[in-house]
């Protein structure tokens, strides 16, 4: 076990560990952690038996591109989700309380992590993990099987999971990717 360098909390995400989603694997749904600095990409390890992806979801919000940096658990969702989906895709820049209404309309939250909504980037809280996935796995698995906390101690490595759908946002253009990409650093393109 070895205890992180606080300081790395001001050292950027080295993004040539992410990889970027293309058009064909929208939506794609995770259970997710954020990675905002370098602390947390050396912090925050997932189990190997759980197959997770640091992912860079390029964000195209109000005019501007950003990027966010998560380490994704990618879930199947229920039959009866799907419908969400659909909706979301509709609305590719949902007013929040609209985007609130939505979710409640299927028993759902994003109380704890409404912060993270912009255009194509629909969070929800992770107690729902159950009720949406089709796997097994429930919110406490998270963080009992699913983090690893034995390669730093578990106060450094404690995190919070939120549950992603990220689409596609047509406005954002393959060129336009690759010139953000390149200029955050992001070589493997897909």
């Amino acid at each position: 076990m070895k205890y992180l360098n606080l300081s790395l909390v001001d050292e950027p995400v080295e993004v040539e560990d992410f990889k970027m989603l293309t058009e064909s694997d929208y939506p794609f749904v995770c259970a997710a952690v954020q990675i905002k600095n370098r602390f947390d990409q050396d912090r925050i390890n997932f189990n190997k038996k759980y197959q997770a992806d640091n992912i860079f979801h390029v964000i195209y919000d109000k005019g501007n591109v950003t990027c966010m940096c998560l380490k994704a658990l990618p879930i199947k969702i229920k039959p009866d989700y799907k419908v969400l989906i659909k909706q979301l895709q509709i609305n590719a820049d949902p007013n929040p309380k609209v985007y609130k209404n939505l979710l409640a309309e299927f028993d759902l939250s994003c109380d704890n992590c409404f912060a993270y909504l912009k255009s194509n980037t629909y969070p929800i809280d992770g107690k729902h993990l159950q009720k949406i996935s089709a796997t097994k796995l429930k919110e406490e698995d998270l963080y009992s099987k699913v983090l690893n906390t034995k390669s730093v101690p578990f106060y450094q490595a404690f995190s919070y999971f939120s549950l992603f759908i990220l689409s596609h946002n047509p406005f954002i253009t393959d060129k336009m990717k690759k010139d953000f990409c390149s200029i955050s650093g992001v070589s493997n393109l897909e």
